[in-house]
């Protein structure tokens, strides 16, 4: 858990207190409830509707307005396995929610810091029919236009774990019933667990005796990596709004015990009147929806609010496998953001990098099924251990494959190959197997080759700040690399330096083209070029 960076906006002590579960110390006093206190004998159910205001009060929401500032950290891109969240932007937003219509709109201007520096004004238009993005969110400078679907189920989902006002007034107009599941401990205090049925796993509302005050939200999600994790949303510094409806002016969101998302609300208005202007798509477009789409959005939200929240969005199913021949038997497999080698020997196939997810793994098993038919995966690569370049392993290990990867991300790797993945199961779920794990270690050379016709693939490690485990795979002169080097991609000098130099220190070892986990290939004269530019 990883909550010291969070007390500027949220307060750590009242974060710190809410994770301490049953056994955490008493936290600080919070904001007054609403006049007259609560009836002890009424019900959770009652109890929460009644310290939001009351049912008259909530049926009497019809919008929503907010200026919000807040932070965002991005889990499993650091530089070691064990390292927290790691902070990546900052933001303001305007939020205009006409919830009679079901659309919601938000401004936002974003200062990405990690990994790569921008400055992002732009706005997301999640109608009821579907969403639309107008400006530039991204790193690569795509422009505004459809949001995938996948995108439009996160982003709802991730506002309706953030104001809990509206849950709250959907219980109580009986649009969604909860049942008592009994009572917990937060911070010393008791309170009612409140669970809420949910399309991807229950939501539970924990909800004070006391006061009816709600202190946050748990559930379960699918994070692509670490399979089922826990989400939880914290409020607190509750406010009575014209109207009478309560509502937290601050909040935050953790991902397995780690902070990725806080946010304060500067101004929230009640019942604003919104035109309908507002939410026009621009060209008068019409959005849509693929169902599908927006569920598996819903199960891995955090996964793409995320990667959108530093400027690299990784929505759509990226399943389309785009070979290139480099050498015979060696092809470079892009078809997406995120690219894999693929390497014929005489016993079996070797795969360098399992990138994404389990449907990227799954195409990328379908393609060697049918170029290399009959042949196993014997050994599948991990050149770091960062989610959107491992998550796919688990497939592999469940068709047998052995994982090999830098001795810093094994135990790692060791919990996420064991780890409970029901809310998207995938191979390793319902067909599971024992992981075999080799270890690259600092300064050695490892080497994968059967008889003597063999290609023979060898891998080392690479001394770089981005990563602890970071190894790189050769074989017939090509070497694999993800991040530090992209061909084609404009690339940290820094990291550059880092992999020339791995290069050089492992000289024996004939390097004439590089293939990128991201971009396409060059020459190591091309990444010599680069360090060096010529005169």
């Amino acid at each position: 858990m990883n909550i010291t960076r969070i007390g500027l906006l949220f307060g750590t002590a009242l974060l710190a207190a809410a994770c301490e579960g049953d056994n955490g110390p008493a936290g600080p006093e919070g904001p007054a409830g609403p006049p007259g206190g609560l009836d002890p004998n009424l019900s959770a159910t009652d109890k929460v509707i009644t310290a939001l205001g009351g049912r008259p009060v909530l049926a009497g929401l019809t919008s929503l307005g907010a200026t919000i500032t807040g932070d965002r950290a991005v889990l499993d891109e650091g530089y070691a396995p064990e390292d927290g969240a790691t902070a990546a932007s900052r933001f303001e937003a305007t939020l205009q929610w006409d919830l009679t219509a079901g659309n919601l709109r938000i401004d936002y201007k974003r200062n990405v810091a990690f990994p790569f520096p921008g400055m992002y004004t732009y706005s997301e238009l999640l109608r009821a029919d579907g969403g639309w993005r107008i400006g530039v969110d991204n790193f690569f400078g795509a422009p505004g236009g459809p949001l995938s679907s996948e995108r439009w189920g996160s982003a709802r989902r991730q506002q309706r774990l953030l104001h809990p006002e509206l849950l709250v007034r959907d219980l109580a107009s009986g649009k969604i019933t909860g049942k008592d599941a009994g009572l917990g401990v937060i911070g010393g205090v008791p309170h009612h667990r409140l669970e809420l049925a949910d399309a991807v796993s229950p939501l539970t509302l924990w909800v004070e005796v006391g006061t009816g005050r709600l202190t946050k939200i748990s559930t379960v999600e699918n994070e692509h990596l670490r399979a089922d994790v826990p989400v939880e949303a914290f409020f607190s510094d509750w406010k009575a709004l014209t109207g009478g409806v309560w509502v937290p002016q601050r909040a935050a969101l953790t991902v397995d015990g780690e902070v990725v998302h806080e946010e304060l609300r500067t101004t929230i208005t009640a019942n604003p009147a919104i035109p309908a202007t507002v939410f026009a798509v621009p060209g008068g477009a019409t959005p849509s929806l693929i169902t599908a789409e927006v569920a598996r959005g819903e199960r891995s939200h955090q996964f793409h609010e995320m990667f959108s929240a530093i400027g690299i969005p990784l929505d759509g199913g990226q399943t389309t496998v785009a070979p290139t021949q480099l050498r015979p038997g060696v092809w470079h497999l892009a078809g997406g953001t995120h690219n894999s080698l693929v390497v014929e020997q005489a016993a079996g196939v070797v795969v360098v990098e399992a990138p994404l997810y389990a449907k990227r793994s799954e195409a990328l098993l379908a393609w060697i099924g049918t170029q290399f038919p009959g042949k196993p995966v014997t050994h599948v690569i991990a050149t770091h251990f960062h989610g959107d370049h491992s998550a796919g392993l688990r497939t592999f290990v469940a068709a047998g494959a052995t994982v090999v990867a830098g001795e810093a991300a094994l135990g790692l790797y060791r919990r996420v190959f064991a780890a409970r993945r029901t809310i998207e199961p995938d191979k390793q779920a319902t067909t599971p197997r024992q992981a075999t794990l080799r270890a690259v270690k600092p300064g050695q050379v490892e080497t994968l080759a059967g008889n003597g016709e063999d290609r023979v693939v060898q891998i080392y490690t690479v001394d770089t700040t981005h990563a602890a485990d970071m190894v790189v795979a050769v074989v017939d002169g090509v070497l694999f690399v993800s991040d530090i080097y992209s061909p084609g991609i404009p690339a940290n000098p820094a990291a550059l330096r880092e992999l020339r130099q791995a290069i050089t220190d492992h000289d024996t070892i004939a390097v004439e083209t590089i293939a990128g986990g991201h971009g396409g290939t060059s020459t190591l004269q091309e990444l010599d070029d680069l360090i060096n530019p010529p005169s």
